[in-house]
């Protein structure tokens, strides 16, 4: 029958879609074979039919999203740059909000650049992605990008031009501080011997026969040495596979003559394992994209600080990997920085993790900082203010004070002071009241009962949709790659861009 037929179409473009299968599958012989059978005397279609289901069902969720993302007041930007294997560059944008209390993430684009990657550029490329889906700039709080130097200045031009605050990739720069503590003389070696071990065995065919061999005789699991060194925590995840296949690999290398100094160098490997794990357990949680994540940040590095101090027994090279993953951890996050967010995140995300302030922030000084702009002029009156203490208040700290706190309460200027003194009264009020509640369970959502609390939750629609790394948008890089594979090197960018559009959002 006609609805029969037509079931069976909707079904096969839903197949090309979900499944990430080229249109042309549908002229495949064993393809319809097997419609034949499902459906006997079923005429189907070329792949010039399917084309334009494609296409109305990309404008469907497109129109979908448009009225979605007229929802939240605020809502933040993750962005992040890859290229294909038919070498064309592609930039994507995902959106991030939170709507009824959940958190939501939605793809934007992952569409070519065909400038240059310059910042004007990448600047551009946003703001016509903003205007697709008619996006006023007023509405986007925040920019979640890596380190590079072209996102950092289109980072820059974007606050200059619509006071949009630029939020560093933390998984990216927990990667920088690993990249920089891995050059500590020794454990560098230790590195390069293991990177020559894994390229020994992946070019030489003859070895890895004989390591199979050793794996299957030593009860091992045989998995190949090779790691996609692209991968944040690759290091640590070729450290561990060295480690797993450490006797098969070592009795291999013994029938090769292999000097004692590689058999050192394995060694080391293990107190080189132990020193990475703390860095991948933090980088993996902050890239979940279920739950808030950058509010737990100063906890976590908080918690890598302690696991970089320096002990007794530490060798000489551990020493000196930790000395300098210290200092690399303190140049991206000052103390007063670090502090002054701890105390945003107790105020915020109040649970097992972040359950009391740092001892420099009293109180007195938490509920400084969610007062209005117009109140602070008379905060260094209250007990346990800086000012009272004597203790200078750095600009950094001053400064977002009053770009971040005062800007996502949208508090308006008031000329009745009756009315201000009643706000500010209001607000002390429920900061007091929240910090006087049990914290809750470390799985407890921090998203739950929020409305409890009308002043705090303004403040936490816009900060907790933040993502605290730029994940988001470089997990659409591993579909686009699925997408445009070596078969499917013709794929245009636009059909890309559509593929990727339908498939997640």
């Amino acid at each position: 029958s006609v609805e029969r037929a037509k079931a069976l179409n909707n079904s096969i473009v839903n197949i090309i879609l979900k499944d990430l299968r080229p249109i042309s599958i549908v002229e495949g012989k064993g393809f319809r074979e097997f419609v034949e059978l499902v459906e006997p005397g079923n005429q189907l279609p070329s792949r010039t039919f399917f084309y334009p289901n494609v296409e109305k069902k990309y404008l469907v969720t497109m129109q979908h999203i448009k009225a979605e993302l007229k929802t939240p007041e605020k809502i933040a930007l993750a962005s992040d740059i890859w290229t294909s294997l038919a070498t064309d560059a592609h930039m994507s944008v995902t959106a991030h909000f939170i709507t009824d209390w959940q958190l939501k993430n939605i793809n934007l684009a992952t569409k070519p650049l065909s400038e240059r990657h310059t910042g004007e550029n990448i600047v551009t490329f946003i703001e016509q992605v903003l205007e697709k889906y008619e996006l006023e700039p007023s509405c986007i709080c925040a920019l979640v990008c890596d380190n590079g130097a072209n996102m950092i200045a289109a980072a820059r031009k974007l606050k200059e031009k619509y006071s949009w605050a630029r939020i560093r990739c933390v998984g990216h720069t927990i990667q920088l501080i690993v990249n920089s503590a891995l050059k500590v003389t020794t454990i560098g070696r230790t590195m390069g011997v293991a990177r020559c071990l894994v390229e020994h065995f992946h070019r030489s065919e003859a070895a890895s026969t004989v390591l199979k061999t050793k794996q299957q005789q030593m009860a091992v699991p045989q998995h190949s040495l090779k790691q996609d060194s692209t991968r944040w925590n690759s290091t640590l995840h070729k450290v561990t596979r060295l480690l797993e296949q450490r006797w098969p690999v070592t009795a291999v290398l013994s029938d090769l003559t292999m000097s004692a100094k590689r058999h050192r160098h394995l060694d080391l490997q293990s107190k080189v394992k132990q020193l990475l794990e703390p860095f991948e357990v933090a980088t993996t949680y902050l890239s979940g994209e279920k739950y808030v994540s950058l509010s737990t940040v100063p906890s976590l590095i908080n918690a890598l600080i302690k696991e970089m101090q320096p002990d007794a027994e530490d060798l000489p090279s551990t020493a000196n990997f930790k000395t300098v993953a210290l200092e690399q951890i303190n140049n991206h996050w000052p103390d007063d920085i670090l502090q002054l967010q701890l105390g945003i995140q107790n105020l915020i995300c109040k649970n097992s993790t972040s359950a009391t302030l740092s001892t420099t922030l009293s109180r007195m000084e938490v509920t400084e900082l969610s007062q209005p702009k117009p109140i602070h002029k008379n905060a260094g009156s209250g007990t346990g203010s800086r000012q009272s203490s004597g203790q200078e208040e750095s600009p950094a700290s001053a400064s977002i004070k009053q770009t971040v706190i005062d800007k996502m309460f949208s508090f308006e200027e008031s000329s009745s002071e009756d009315s201000d003194k009643e706000q500010l009264s209001c607000v002390q009020k429920e900061v007091m009241q929240y910090f006087s509640e049990k914290p809750s369970n470390r799985d407890t959502d921090p998203l739950t009962n929020q409305e409890r609390f009308p002043h705090l939750s303004k403040l936490a629609r816009d900060f907790l949709a933040i993502p605290a790394t730029s994940i988001p948008s470089e997990h659409l890089f591993s579909v686009a790659g699925a997408i445009a594979s070596r078969k499917r090197a013709s794929l245009t960018p636009q059909r890309v861009d559509m593929l990727m559009m339908i498939l997640h959002s």
